[in-house]
């Protein structure tokens, strides 16, 4: 098993399009098909559908200074990176880094 973090990224519908779906085939804007996907898991979230797990996490980045005030936080500037992964990678051989 290889560890796999990303260097993170802007847009939580462009990552769940990318680790939740099949990869997308020459000429295709978008695909929806799961084959690759063998489970996913969320934690620390109130739900197990990853489909609505990412909306309520890029809801809470789109409201964080809202929730930051109501809480007696400083708020501060907007991450430039608000969404990233960790996975596993657990077939085939390691790519060198």
């Amino acid at each position: 098993m290889v560890p796999v973090i990303t260097a993170g990224g802007r847009s939580f519908r462009g990552a769940a399009l990318y680790y939740l779906h099949d990869k997308r085939q020459e000429g295709e804007a978008e695909r929806f098909t799961t084959d690759r996907i063998a489970w996913v898991e969320t934690v620390n979230l109130p739900t197990g559908d990853p489909e609505r797990a990412w909306r309520i996490m890029a809801h809470t980045a789109l409201t964080q200074a809202e929730l930051k005030a109501a809480a007696g936080i400083k708020v501060l500037q907007n991450p430039c990176s608000p969404t990233a992964s960790h996975g596993i990678r657990g077939r085939g051989r390691p790519k060198p880094r």
